[in-house]
């Protein structure tokens, strides 16, 4: 008796989730392509629906260097191939885990920046590992200088050859 009412609940809950109408909501209606996700109608459209972080943009004082030391000390893709052709600067794509980083060659981009010694106390981008101590070894033969998490976190803190900062933040689950 008591399976055939949380069989009930069960169903009743499922019908409940694929109806049209949830609380008041409208459901959304969701395509894909080979470009990613669209989203055609959402709950309110005064709400904005994100899906995640798509890239982001550093300013590199030279694209091919820098391009060479996210290869390479880093252990990024590039992907560079998908760079559209048309863009009046010199820069590179870099696929890290599922997102990329553009770089946008700038001559000198932060020559009059005075940047914390810390990473973390200073704009940057974090980005999840599996295996950090791998990153590390990588950092220590490139003579790269870098900070431990003050926190106790597995995380380390670095710059980029034009002072960009990152975290790298463990995460045994990838």
């Amino acid at each position: 008796k008591n399976m055939t009412i949380i069989g009930l609940f069960i169903l009743f809950f499922i019908v409940m989730l694929s109806s049209e109408e949830i609380a008041g909501f409208s459901a959304q209606k969701i395509v894909g392509n080979s470009k990613g996700m669209r989203i055609l109608s959402s709950a309110s459209d005064d709400v904005p629906i994100y899906g995640g972080l798509h890239h982001c943009g550093l300013l590199v004082k030279c694209a091919s260097t820098s391009k060479d030391f996210y290869l390479n000390v880093f252990g990024f893709t590039d992907e560079s191939y998908l760079r559209p052709s048309t863009l009046p600067y010199p820069g590179a794509f870099i696929k890290c885990g599922i997102n990329q980083i553009h770089l946008m060659e700038l001559p000198d981009p932060y020559a009059a920046s005075i940047l914390p010694a810390y990473a973390g106390r200073d704009r940057h981008v974090a980005i999840s590992i599996k295996n950090l101590p791998v990153l590390q070894r990588r950092l220590e033969s490139a003579g790269i200088p870098f900070n431990l998490s003050s926190s106790g976190r597995a995380a380390l803190f670095c710059r980029d050859l034009d002072g960009n900062g990152f975290e790298f933040v463990e995460d045994l689950s990838l």
